[in-house]
């Protein structure tokens, strides 16, 4: 059995080709950087989105700023707010 894994609705951004994407936090070499991961999302549940593919729990996905990030960008993520918005990943 899956776990369901859900992310705030303000982390997805959906394009016009249909290509759904959310840009997370990794850390590359001791420095967090932003990678674009395309997911499959289900319909949303109020503020929150079901990923059905794409993510495998445990990211930290980006909700402000996603919209002008680029592929591999040093990003420095806000204390706290990194933290309480893993929701039920």
């Amino acid at each position: 059995q899956s776990t369901s894994i859900t992310i705030p609705r303000d982390a997805v951004m959906r394009y016009p080709d249909g290509l759904v994407k959310v840009w997370t936090i990794r850390d590359e070499e001791g420095l967090p950087v932003a990678r674009s991961l395309v997911i499959t999302a289900d319909d949303s549940l109020g503020d929150a989105i079901e990923v059905l593919d794409g993510l495998e729990g445990g990211e930290v996905v980006v909700i402000r700023g996603n919209e002008n990030l680029e592929e591999g960008q040093a990003v420095a993520p806000r204390s706290g707010e990194e933290q309480e918005d893993r929701g039920n990943l």
